[in-house]
Formats: C-alpha cells, sequence, structure tokens
C-alpha cells in the first residue's frame, strides 16, 4: 500500500513538473508570437532596399535633378525612405527639394511632397509617404529636384552599392547615370492576407511545440513515430510558408518535372517550343519576373492563384531553362504534376501537388531510414528536421530525394555493420538506396562505394554475404556510368549554343579551373583548399544546419544553428549499458569516406563553378552534404561518452524547439 503511495505521488510530481514546463513553452512562445506578429504585420516592417552604404550622390545644386527607377512592385508600400547625406547647416532656410513619384507609363504623379531644407540634417532620413495603389517594378519613377536653392546651397543623398541593391536600377542625375542605386528602405503596409497566413502558422506552430513534448517528453513515443508526426505538421507550414520559386534554383528543377510530365501526357518537351498550359505560362512569367528575391506582392498572388486561378487547358509554348540530372529524381513530382493537369487543376494547385508527391516521398524514406537504423535514430530524425532540410523537401529540388536516399544509404549501412548476417531486407534497402543515391549530383557521393568495398572484406569469412556486396559493389558502379552516359545522350539540346574554346564559368563571363592547372601549380591549389575553409567555413556550417534559407536571403538566428548542432552530436552518443560494435577502423573510414564526399563536392564546383578570379571555390553550400553527414556524426561515436535515453529525446524535442527560430526569419521577409 505504501509503495503504491509512493507512486502515485511520484507520478503527481513528475506531471505537475511537466505541466509546469508546458506553462512555461506556452508563455514563452506567446511572447515570441507577439513580437513576430507585431513587428512583421501590425506595425508594418520596413524592408532594405539596400544592404551596403558606398557613398553620396554628387551633391545637388540649383535645379538638379536625381531619377530612380524602382525594379520593386509598391502595390503593399505605404512609405519610402531617402537618407541624405551631409548639407551646410549654415545655408539653412536657402531652398526646397520637391520628391516625386511618377508612373512611368501615364506620366501622372502618383505622390509629391516638399521638403524645407530647414528641415534637413547630416545622416537625415525622410519618410516620403504614398499611397497604397498597383505600383509594378520598372513602371515607377522616384523624382528628387532641387528647387528655390542658394547659389552655394548643396545637398547630398546616400547612395548603395548596385550589386546590394534590390532596386537594380543605377540612378541617373541629370540624364547621366551613376553606377549607383539610391540608398532606400521600404514599409509595406499591414495586410489582412499576410496577416492571416502569419497567424495561422504561429498557432500551428505553437500546436506542434506542445504536441511534440507530450509525444518526446512525457508520453515516450518512438523515435520514429515521434519524428513523423513532426515532420508531417512541420511540412505543412514549410509549405504554406515557401511556396514555388522560393527555393534556389527550383524553376530549373520544376521544369524538369514539367519535362516529364509532357512526356506522359504526350505535350512538347523540346525547350525552344516547350509546352505548358496557359495558367502555367502565366503563372511562371509573373513569379519569374519578381526574381529570386520573392516580393510579398508575389507571395500573395501565389496564394490568390493557389485559391482562384484559371485553369486553362489550352497549350502554349514557353522557353525554360536546360538541367541536365537524371530524371529519375524528377519523377515523384512529375506523377504530381500529372495528376494535377488530369484532374484540370489550376496551375499553383497542380505545383502544390508536385510539392506533396515529392514531400510523401521524403517522409516515407526518412521514416524507413530511422527505423532500419539499430542506434542513434534521433541523429537521423534531427538531420531530416533541419530547417534546410525541411526547405528542401517541401520543394521541388532534387534535394527532397538526394538527401533521404543518402540517409537510408548510410542507415543501411550501419545496420550492416551491427549485424552478423546481412539480412535479405537490409540488403535490399542497401542494394536500392545505393544504385539510386551514387549518380547523383553528378557522381559527388561515388566516394560511399569505398563503404560496400569495406563491408564485403568485414564479411569474408561468409564467402556468400562477400560475394553479394562486392557484385552490388560492381553493379552501383556500372549503373552509376550508364545513368550518366543515358542522361548526357538524352539531355535536352541547351538553348544557348555558343562553345568557349576553353573551360569558361558562363556567370562570370570568366575562364574557369582546370585539372592541369590545379596540378601545375600545387601550392595555388593548397591556398585555394585554406581560403575556402577559412573564409567559407562559418557559412557552410550555417547553411548545413538551416542558418540561412531561400535565396541566401533568410536570415535564422544563431541560436538555431547551435542548438542543431549540439543536438546531432549528442545525439548520436551511445545510450547507457548500450553495445558498442563499431570499431575505431570503421570509425576512421567514415571519416575519411565523408572527407572524400565533400572533396569531391567542393572539386566539381571548383571546375564547373568557380572562375580563376577567386581564390577559393564558389556555389558550394552546407546542404550538400547533409546526405552523408551521418557517417561523420557516427565517426565521433565513441566509448569516452554515453548519454541517456531521456538526454536523447531531448536532443530531439530540441530540433523541433528550434523551428520558431527558422519560421521567424521566414516571416521577416514577407
Amino acid at each position: 500500500m505504501l509503495k503504491k503511495i509512493k507512486m502515485i505521488g511520484k507520478k503527481a510530481a513528475d506531471n505537475k513538473k511537466h505541466i509546469i514546463i508546458m506553462l512555461l513553452i506556452i508563455v514563452l512562445f506567446f511572447l515570441f508570437a507577439v513580437d513576430i506578429y507585431y513587428q512583421n504585420v501590425q506595425q508594418g516592417p520596413v524592408r532594405q532596399l539596400n544592404k551596403q552604404i558606398s557613398g553620396y550622390t554628387p551633391v545637388l545644386e540649383e535645379g538638379d535633378e536625381l531619377v530612380q527607377t524602382l525594379n520593386i512592385d509598391l502595390e503593399d508600400a505605404q512609405a519610402l525612405y531617402l537618407y541624405f547625406g551631409t548639407f551646410n547647416n549654415t545655408l539653412n532656410g536657402s531652398g526646397s527639394i520637391q520628391i516625386e513619384l511618377i508612373d512611368l507609363k501615364t506620366k501622372h504623379v502618383v505622390a509629391s511632397d516638399e521638403l524645407d531644407t530647414r528641415m534637413l540634417y547630416d545622416s537625415m532620413c525622410y519618410e516620403f509617404e504614398i499611397p497604397e495603389m498597383n505600383l509594378k517594378g520598372n513602371n515607377t519613377a522616384l523624382v528628387v529636384r532641387a528647387k528655390k536653392l542658394a547659389k552655394e546651397a548643396t545637398v547630398s543623398l546616400f547612395t548603395a552599392d548596385g550589386s546590394s541593391s534590390m532596386l537594380t536600377k543605377p540612378v541617373e542625375h541629370n540624364g547621366t547615370e551613376l553606377p549607383e542605386a539610391l540608398r532606400m528602405d521600404c514599409r509595406v503596409g499591414e495586410h489582412s492576407f499576410v496577416g492571416q497566413i502569419v497567424l495561422y502558422a504561429l498557432i500551428l506552430l505553437a500546436i506542434i511545440l506542445l504536441a511534440g513534448y507530450y509525444l518526446i517528453v512525457i508520453k515516450k513515443t518512438e523515435i520514429w513515430k515521434a519524428y513523423l508526426a513532426a515532420v508531417l505538421a512541420l511540412g505543412i507550414v514549410y509549405m504554406y510558408l515557401l511556396p514555388t520559386y522560393m527555393t534556389p534554383d527550383e524553376e530549373t528543377h520544376l521544369f524538369k518535372a514539367y519535362e516529364i510530365s509532357n512526356a506522359m501526357l504526350g505535350y512538347n518537351t523540346d525547350p525552344e517550343h516547350f509546352e505548358l498550359r496557359e495558367c502555367e505560362a502565366e503563372v511562371y512569367h509573373h513569379l519569374s519576373r519578381a526574381g529570386i528575391n520573392v516580393s510579398r506582392n508575389a507571395y500573395k498572388y501565389y496564394h490568390k492563384m493557389l485559391r482562384t486561378g484559371n485553369d486553362s487547358e489550352t497549350l502554349t509554348e514557353i522557353e525554360h531553362l536546360v538541367l541536365t540530372t537524371p530524371r529519375y529524381q524528377y519523377i515523384p513530382s512529375a506523377l504530381g504534376i500529372t495528376l494535377g493537369r488530369l484532374l484540370n487543376l489550376n496551375a499553383c494547385k497542380t505545383m502544390t501537388l508536385g510539392m506533396l508527391f515529392n514531400f510523401a516521398l521524403y517522409v516515407a524514406l526518412t521514416v524507413l531510414a530511422i527505423r532500419i537504423l539499430p542506434v542513434g535514430k534521433a541523429a537521423v530524425a534531427i538531420i531530416c528536421l533541419l530547417p534546410i532540410s525541411m526547405q528542401q523537401a517541401t520543394s521541388y529540388s532534387y534535394d527532397c530525394i538526394v538527401i533521404p536516399l543518402g540517409l537510408l544509404f548510410c542507415a543501411a549501412l550501419i545496420k550492416i555493420s551491427y549485424e552478423e548476417e546481412v539480412s535479405k531486407k537490409t540488403f535490399v534497402i542497401l542494394a536500392l538506396s545505393a544504385l539510386f543515391f551514387v549518380p547523383t549530383k553528378h557522381m559527388a557521393y561515388i566516394p560511399v562505394v569505398l563503404l560496400l568495398a569495406m563491408a564485403a572484406w568485414r564479411k569474408r569469412k561468409s564467402k556468400k554475404q562477400a560475394l553479394c556486396l562486392g557484385l552490388l559493389l560492381v553493379g552501383v558502379l556500372i549503373t552509376t556510368a550508364a545513368i550518366m552516359m543515358i542522361t548526357s545522350a538524352t539531355a535536352p539540346k541547351e538553348l544557348d549554343t555558343v562553345s568557349y574554346p576553353i573551360p569558361f564559368v558562363k556567370w562570370a563571363s570568366q575562364p574557369a579551373y582546370t585539372i592541369s592547372m590545379l596540378l601545375e601549380k600545387p601550392l595555388d591549389t593548397m591556398a585555394i583548399i585554406w581560403n575556402t575553409l577559412y573564409e567559407q567555413g562559418e557559412f557552410y556550417v550555417k547553411t548545413t544546419f538551416g542558418g540561412i534559407l531561400g535565396w541566401m536571403n533568410i536570415e535564422v538566428s544563431v541560436i538555431a544553428v547551435c542548438t542543431c548542432l549540439i543536438a546531432s552530436v549528442i545525439a548520436v552518443m551511445p545510450k547507457s549499458n548500450e553495445p558498442m560494435q563499431l570499431k575505431t577502423s570503421q570509425r576512421v573510414w567514415f571519416f575519411i569516406v565523408f572527407v572524400l564526399c565533400v572533396a569531391c563536392v567542393a572539386g566539381g564546383m571548383l571546375l564547373e563553378w568557380t572562375p580563376v578570379s577567386r581564390d577559393y571555390v564558389e556555389g558550394v553550400q552546407g546542404r550538400y552534404f547533409l546526405p552523408v553527414f551521418l557517417l561523420a556524426l557516427f565517426a565521433f561515436r565513441g566509448k569516452g561518452i554515453t548519454i541517456s535515453r531521456q538526454v536523447e529525446r531531448g536532443c530531439l524535442y530540441a530540433a523541433i524547439a528550434i523551428q520558431p527560430f527558422a519560421i521567424a526569419g521566414i516571416i521577416r521577409t514577407l
């Protein structure tokens, strides 16, 4: 009886502790959500149109004029901010500055104001209020005129580096173009639509935080079940907040999926005469004009078309970019697009359906990877729940196939290390994941076949198992070579037919590095490697753990990055009384193969994407390392540190708890 009373008392105490923690989570998240909503919806956020101040415009004298053509939509804007530089205060009262916003199509003055020079002072920020109108990019110009200035009076405004400007258009000084743009900001007005989206996302996020704590910490649900619930719920949030075109290079991946869908339906797939439905072409043209910095108006447009867009089945021709990658990576999204077309859904619903098919495969493969992994399950779940992983999983990027395939391959390989006899199920999973994973990313992950050779050597006492693994190794190499040759032979002809006598980086209009060049100058090659690690190391860490999302324009708090890094390392450590069967030699090989994969990724970008003017590798992002990141984690899974099951679950919940920081970063860009 006494024992029962003690158990009841202990249970009540535990429940009290959990209730207090859940209340604390609610309070902290409520304060966080209120701040995010107030700063980005109710108050009206200010968007920077330039990131780097470079200097001053030539001084404005009597009669001078500045014309800044705006390359952004102003439909939802309430005010523009101009930054005045220096002004000779002894000449106050000597004149005025006239500011006008002009519709270039109609030549109509949309808004105007006259600023008395007596109001000017050094480094002044001036708020120029404008009416909420449907003002499109390139159709609007801001004109600043110096009026009634005394002969000695001069005024200047801050300018910004043109490469860091969302305006992209240079400012004109008395009809002469300058190399820079005016330093400007834009205040976005409160919009019920965006406010509604933010509110729904925050409510759903609060439910996810509480439900995650209940399932993981209180109920102690199996890791894969808790992960399944978390990834499905978070997937809804990310798809809601990051629609199509907000993920890097998504346009090219989208058209690769459309290319396969066209082949399924008998439409034209030739790049010069590529066919889309008119409703799809309309959405493509609208969103592609918005550029990589998707504006709030483009965001609003997508969600509006998602609900009310037309579903015209008339076909129209459109040019699109060509991407030379294995087609099987786009079959899931192509099936979704094809189904949407057959059901006569509008363009945005069809695109969303393709994303859902991609996401469904991502969830299925990652759940399988977690289930077959004998130890360290929470570490895989954390990798799959990283903000960058969720972004890619809810897009058309082939990363939503490559990342889970890589994790599944690594999980199956680790399971083999723990099995005395390789089961048929494990072997089949290993074989299929290897066959589909190795050819991806232009064979950047080819070093993983060394692990198959190592596994065959370890199973050499069983000739049958060693032979099967050896045949798998040969089959993977043959299949990879065949897929790459077929992909190259069947790739659509590029629209750009210009040929170059030497390797050339088109985006930089400069020659590229070559293997012979790197071998001839080994010291310079070592310097490139060092500079890459020194200058880009922090960037790689941030882009691996989701510190930067979207087109490198969504900043996520460093707290989230550090939490994910620490949680993944701790979660992979052995539990108390858990058998440690990985030998030191195996863990060393895991690390070597991971480093070789990183080197192949960086080497490919060095030869294909880096101009000779750079002394570091261009184009590499941390997400490219995620498919094999599990190998790096298990390489440090030693016997010296052990954790409890409760700590492992805490690490998994940490991957969910940091999601508000990622969502806040997305909301701030709207």
